[in-house]
């Protein structure tokens, strides 16, 4: 899986990316129906300035060839972060971890919902799965920093990115 160290200032941190869940053009289905979603997620810039590495994780997807269920592809990729992650806690375990997609913790582990709807507190607050957009960042942006050049809208491929924010 292809990694790249970034540097802090090449995080593209914009206020306003996490309103961009809730566009009228493309309204995601799980804005303000999970604890790791906004409006509930929080805007993280200061937090993610106080690591020192910052560790994009990347996998290209060819579309054309890859007809997989999106389901697959994501626990796939998610598995592949922990692996990564799992290697770096070796030498820290002062780390954050932002990933691809909204948070499903709860499902993964209980097969139920998040309890956002219901009112209820996170089941898991300490392992809340936040994604980058989620927290502020604007991954198209990032991504092109360090020379990943995205397609809008995806044609041959798609990207699925995470981030491991870490201290040594």
């Amino acid at each position: 899986m292809p990694t790249i160290e970034i540097n802090y200032e090449d995080i593209e941190f914009q206020p306003n990316i996490q309103e961009l869940c809730n566009n009228p053009k493309y309204r995601c289905p799980i804005y303000n129906h999970s604890w790791g979603c906004p409006p509930e997620a929080p805007y993280l810039e200061e937090k993610i300035a106080e690591y020192k590495y910052h560790l994009l994780v990347y996998k290209r997807i060819n579309i054309e060839k890859n007809t997989h269920n999106n389901a697959l592809l994501k626990q796939q990729f998610e598995k592949e972060i922990l692996t990564v992650a799992n290697h770096i806690k070796k030498k820290s375990k002062d780390m954050l971890i932002l990933w691809g997609g909204h948070c499903d913790v709860c499902y993964n582990r209980l097969g139920k919902k998040c309890t956002y709807d219901s009112g209820e507190p996170c089941r898991f607050p300490n392992e809340i799965r936040y994604s980058m957009e989620a927290v502020g960042i604007n991954v198209d942006a990032t991504v092109k920093k360090v020379g990943i050049n995205l397609e809008w809208p995806p044609t041959h491929y798609i990207y699925k990115f995470g981030l491991i924010n870490y201290n040594i």
